[in-house]
């Protein structure tokens, strides 16, 4: 009888406050739905690398499997930052779950081997040369031996064979003249462009090797922090600025998705100067969400503008991308509550959906899998398991 009352009640109310309620049911669902992630982190994690592992398995880290809506160009970058960041994802599980080690690694090693064969075409149709078969070249060739050498890095010290041993002896070398040579310590990531980020995965994949091989490089790190600091910080945000011209004069502000992806490469070049971007990020982009969301803006705040193919839809002057790759930044740094508030947005947004004890965010590429799943588990890689 109370059932035959309430739904006469419900349906005699007008239609939008019904439209109302019911949107308000939903999100308390997904409220319930997100926090029951967050409850139990190591499930969540160890589900995501099921799902990874499951792609690597099937070959979806391809550039003919990456999403068609984007040119050819930017599948090719897609396919080895999706390289890279599963890479780093299954690294820093190791290090935080050690028994994930030996499976972890036969995945790292077809990685690498994928990311050698056939993922490094994006970059020689833009140079007109091969970057592995050109290494004495001066050209750059940073967008795609940066992340190489970065992998081959982390394979080491995962305690990986020595089967690349030479070509990752071979990358860096190869990249540590072209920078000594340069006149100034920034590489071209194609002709004439120049993204500091992209230096920033160069910069971590060389203190990577010093690691591995007990090799030092101080002056050209001390001359890296002295230009950046001299040339390429924003004198609104204090945060390092996206591009330079050829030059080596910065010339374009700070963004939030640039930002974000310097969270996570920047701890392994200088723990210090890590943690000031991180403060800076922190102040000026990122904003506050209703039930304790948070996001990170890609333009800062009191500025506006478009999104692009790195950041995605800057929707309402939010960053997709800068959302998830700042958890990296919060991670590192203990920022529990804009952790917490990052990932609650992350999941709202990305929806996640779990199947055979595999777990991926419904609304998000493969890319966006790998990104997450390596920003959530941030840390700093030591020599424990380098043999």
């Amino acid at each position: 009888m109370q059932n035959i009352y309430f739904y006469k009640y419900f349906f005699g109310l007008p239609w939008y406050i019904r439209y109302l309620l019911y949107l308000l049911f939903i999100l308390l669902l997904k409220i319930v739905w997100i926090e029951s992630f967050i409850s139990n982190p190591k499930k969540d994690i160890i589900d995501r690398r099921k799902f990874l592992l499951h792609c690597i398995d099937h070959g979806d880290f391809k550039v003919a499997h990456m999403p068609s809506f984007i040119d050819d160009q930017f599948k090719g970058e897609w396919a080895i930052v999706t390289s890279s960041m599963t890479v780093s994802a299954l690294t820093n599980i190791a290090f935080e779950f050690p028994e994930t080690k030996d499976q972890s690694l036969v995945a790292i090693k077809k990685i690498i081997q994928l990311t050698i064969d056939e993922q490094g075409e994006f970059d020689a149709i833009r140079w007109r040369e091969h970057p592995l078969y050109n290494l004495e070249s001066d050209n750059g060739h940073i967008g795609y031996l940066g992340h190489l050498n970065f992998m081959l890095g982390a394979y080491r010290l995962m305690g990986g064979d020595t089967i690349f041993n030479h070509l990752h002896q071979q990358i860096t070398s190869a990249l540590l003249r072209k920078l000594n040579k340069a006149p100034f310590p920034y590489l071209e990531t194609y002709p004439n462009e120049i993204y500091t980020a992209d230096n920033m995965v160069v910069y971590a994949s060389i203190k990577l090797f010093e690691k591995i091989y007990n090799t030092q490089h101080k002056s050209l790190f001390t001359k890296w922090m002295k230009y950046t600091k001299e040339h390429l910080l924003d004198k609104h945000t204090g945060l390092v600025v996206t591009t330079l011209d050829t030059l080596g004069n910065g010339n374009a502000i700070s963004r939030g998705s640039w930002a974000g992806w310097n969270s996570f490469y920047l701890p392994f070049i200088d723990t210090l100067f890590a943690r000031k971007q991180y403060e800076n990020l922190k102040e000026n982009f990122i904003a506050d969400l209703p039930f304790g969301m948070k996001a990170c803006k890609e333009y800062p705040k009191g500025l506006k503008g478009k999104g692009d193919i790195d950041s995605g839809p800057a929707i309402f002057g939010l960053s997709i991308s800068g959302t998830g790759f700042v958890l990296a930044g919060a991670k590192q740094t203990h920022d529990s509550s804009t952790y917490h508030g990052l990932l609650r947005t992350a999941e709202a947004a990305g929806s996640s959906f779990s199947w055979g004890n595999k777990r991926q965010y419904l609304l998000s590429p493969l890319v966006g899998d790998a990104i997450i799943l390596a920003m959530k588990i941030a840390r700093i890689w030591d020599n424990r398991f380098l043999k």
